[in-house]
């Protein structure tokens, strides 16, 4: 696992970059994302499903230990992925929006949470994730995120 943070030209850069690298190394920023109280995603289920299997149990474990985390998902709309919505359609903290297309998310997770912004690749065999610890970074992907669940 690679959690070095990338060089900085300025040491006055609060700024951190961090690599992640394999389907364990990477579930650590779904664990840390897990005791955010707001989180944003762009998902494909499907594919997280496909590398995590148990990886609803890890949702449901967060939205009981931290009784005030909301989480916003926009997903690729496919059968299982409104079918494990479902499941969470009556909780009051969990939203999801469905987009459509063959293209949208492809393999890709993207979270939003507190200062962070997680860029994950969803691959069973090479599953990595790039974590940028920054608020101004975090506030417009946050934006982009409100903007396109309006639009939805």
């Amino acid at each position: 696992m690679t959690t070095q943070p990338v060089p900085s030209f300025d040491k006055n850069i609060q700024t951190k970059v961090k690599y992640y690298q394999g389907k364990k190394n990477v579930m650590s920023i779904y664990l840390d994302s897990t005791k955010a109280k707001e989180v944003y995603s762009f998902v494909n289920i499907d594919k997280f499903f496909t590398v995590y299997p148990d990886g609803g149990k890890l949702l449901n474990k967060a939205l009981d230990k931290n009784l005030t985390r909301k989480v916003w998902d926009i997903a690729k709309d496919t059968p299982f992925a409104r079918e494990n919505f479902s499941k969470y359609a009556n909780d009051s903290r969990y939203y999801c929006k469905f987009i459509l297309g063959d293209l949208p998310f492809a393999g890709i997770d993207f979270l939003i949470y507190d200062q962070t912004v997680a860029l994950i690749q969803l691959e069973v065999n090479e599953t990595i994730g790039v974590v940028i610890e920054s608020k101004l970074m975090a506030e417009g992907l946050k934006a982009i995120h409100n903007t396109l669940w309006k639009l939805i």
